[in-house]
């Protein structure tokens, strides 16, 4: 079932990858909608939208679920026929068109009605309600393109020759309505213009006309072009207001307002936010998933911090990170798969270029390296001139810098950069962010809303406290160690921490493996913050050798320690039969008796157990403790002159196991 799921969804990205070519070839200017969404997917879209092929392959290719807007104006008028909500824009148009003059480039939408795309050689601005159920796309709008999906359902190509525009159009759009005429914003409407842009919709809707009801149907479709929509409730009490004032009256609708309503803009709102735009309304429905950069790890479009003790790897496993993403591997970092592929830029304030260089060799080979030529931007700032503040305190108190400006722009310029790593914290600021929470915050806040704008993930390394070293033992405690005020975790959406394990975890892992690993060459690393939900499952990582970067070996470290942490009956049954026969004959060779102190050296069970039957030497002393503990095995005098003790068995086990 997972596998057929993938298969379709699979599909279905390269079909809207597919679409969007086969519109930007046939002359259309396209750009990227949010998945199942008619929202956009960045700001800023009018300068996105291409007609050129192969930079469009490349856009889907970042975001293959995306759905697809087509930009109108320019010449294309698109006639959006509504049939919805009491609404039946079929009918008012049939009213002033003949049924010829309906064909030509045609559209259905999942609501049942369709889009009707025609030339025109003057320039149209976009109108709200031309007829009921019927609006205008034209010049700064756009509309949803066919492929696209919404609620399961698809936009359809019905019809692909376009035509000029009819008679009965331009007649239409030449119409004086002696009306309440508010032109529709264009594009998507931005909070604090919400209230205001709806009302003047609805006045204009009331001017031609329209009764309340009708006024509220054509609302529900405008909100959908909001960056939040606006409740239910909101909307009608936006076309209630707008209702009652009389049509065809010519007023001026540029000094009016919603009766009773308080726009964002307001001055006397300071909050900057309406409880009535966050009622449980807001939240029914189907909740939308998770945008991963790593799946079940890093979230995509949110800054994050990876926190670690100096020297155990962070910036070498963040360098890995970055071309994975840039390289478009399907190998698992952090626990997790890379959900979302484009370019990525790192900024390393520690490292010069030498040492850059030397880790990317490690990390990939010469193809590999020039695969990623164009989409991995690392940036050594001792050979790059230094680095640059990007947030300080002056006398104007605490300020983003010009140079955090310049880099938004270039990031900006780049284009499809889905992942930023700032290298260390510290290095970029000019203030006190170890302690002043307000350093914090601003930082958080101002780094947020970069995350949004640019549509990437900034994920920024900082230091653990070294007292942290001996005093971490689980993630909780990694949290706790992580250096600085508490606004520099608590503002993070998410955080990542790495901690070196403890002696007795790397003799485990040894025996487990196999092979020496240094104190400081094993780490545990997972989520010990986050906003959302997200895989806190601790991993295990060690250090390569040759190359020096952590690896994650949870699965063979978890792999093999399921294979070797239950022993056999069998053997249970022979090894007690070999003790209960030496504490037998103790009085003629008390020393061949077995011991449950570790201080026996030869005696003592455990090394028994490990040198002569191959089990691990945890595992073995976990079943001697457990047998002890729980009467099977008893510490008995077997020689009263020495005062040797010897293990006696009192009964044999019967299918126990023992976890480690």
């Amino acid at each position: 079932m997972n596998k057929a799921i993938s298969a379709h969804a699979e599909a279905t990205e390269g079909a809207l990858k597919q679409a969007a070519i086969s519109l930007a070839e046939a002359g259309f200017r396209v750009f990227r909608l949010r998945p199942k969404e008619k929202v956009p997917l960045a700001k800023g879209w009018q300068d996105q939208a291409t007609d050129d092929p192969e930079a469009v392959a490349r856009l889907w290719d970042a975001r293959p679920q995306a759905n697809i807007g087509v930009a109108t104006g320019g010449g294309i008028v698109v006639v959006d026929v509504d049939r919805k909500d009491g609404k039946d824009g079929d009918e008012s148009i049939r009213l002033v068109a003949e049924s010829t003059d309906l064909a030509g480039y045609r559209v259905t939408t999942p609501s049942g009605g369709y889009h009707l795309y025609f030339h025109s050689e003057q320039p149209v601005r976009n109108r709200t309600s031309l007829l009921l159920g019927v609006d205008i796309r034209a010049d700064g709008g756009y509309v949803v393109g066919p492929g696209s999906e919404i609620d399961g359902k698809s936009y359809e190509l019905v019809d692909g020759r376009i035509a000029p525009a009819p008679g009965w159009l331009s007649d239409l759009l030449a119409m004086d309505h002696r009306t309440l005429e508010a032109e529709e914003p264009d594009g998507p409407i931005p909070k604090g213009r919400r209230n205001d842009a709806l009302f003047k919709v609805a006045c204009s809707l009331r001017g031609k006309g329209l009764r309340e009801r009708q006024i509220y149907g054509v609302l529900t479709q405008e909100n959908e072009r909001c960056d939040a929509p606006l409740p239910d409730v909101e909307l009608q009490r936006i076309a209630e207001s707008a209702a009652a004032y009389p049509d065809s009256s010519g007023i001026d609708i540029s000094g009016l307002s919603p009766k009773n309503l308080t726009t964002q803009s307001d001055p006397d709102n300071p909050l900057r936010f309406r409880l009535s735009d966050w009622m449980a309304s807001r939240f029914l429905g189907p909740p939308p998933e998770i945008d991963w950069l790593i799946e079940g790890v890093i979230p995509h479009g949110v800054p994050g911090l990876f926190a670690g003790l100096g020297g155990i790897g962070k910036s070498y496993m963040l360098l890995d990170l970055a071309f994975k993403v840039a390289s478009a591997s399907t190998e698992l970092v952090l626990g997790g798969r890379i959900a979302k592929h484009g370019k990525a830029v790192v900024l390393t304030a520690e490292d010069g270029q030498n040492a850059i260089h030397r880790r990317l060799g490690n990390i990939a080979d010469e193809t590999a390296r020039k695969a990623v030529s164009e989409r991995l931007c690392v940036v050594p700032l001792p050979d790059a001139g230094g680095t640059p503040p990007l947030l300080e305190e002056g006398d104007k108190g605490l300020t983003m810098t010009a140079q955090w400006a310049g880099l938004l722009e270039q990031i900006n310029e780049l284009g499809e950069v889905v992942l930023v790593v700032i290298d260390p914290l510290q290095a970029f600021l000019r203030a006190k962010i170890d302690q002043d929470n307000a350093a914090g915050q601003l930082w958080w806040s101002e780094v947020s809303a970069a995350c949004a704008k640019l549509d990437t993930t900034f994920l920024v390394a900082h230091h653990m406290r070294k007292l942290a070293i001996n005093s971490t033992a689980s993630a909780m405690d990694a949290r706790v160690g992580i250096r600085g005020a508490t606004a520099l975790v608590d503002g993070a959406r998410f955080v990542y921490a790495l901690w070196v394990a403890s002696e007795s975890e790397v003799e485990h892992a040894e025996d487990l493996l196999g092979c020496n690993i240094g104190t400081a060459d094993m780490a545990h690393g997972a989520i010990v913050k986050a906003n959302d939900i997200h895989d806190h499952l601790v991993r295990d990582f060690v250090r390569d050798p040759v190359g020096g970067i952590l690896i994650d070996r949870s699965g063979e470290l978890t792999e093999l320690n399921a294979r070797t942490k239950t022993i056999p009956q069998d053997v249970i049954d022979d090894l007690f039969a070999e003790i209960k026969c030496r504490f037998d004959n103790a009085a003629t060779s008390p020393k061949e008796t077995f011991s449950a102190e570790p201080n026996a050296s030869d005696r003592y069970l455990v090394n028994y157990m490990r040198d002569t039957l191959g089990i691990k030497k945890l595992v073995a002393k976990s079943y001697v403790d457990s047998w002890v503990k729980n009467g099977f095995l008893k510490s008995e005098v077997v020689n009263k002159g020495s005062k040797t003790k010897g293990l006696k068995v009192i009964w044999v086990p019967r299918f126990r196991e023992i976890g480690i």
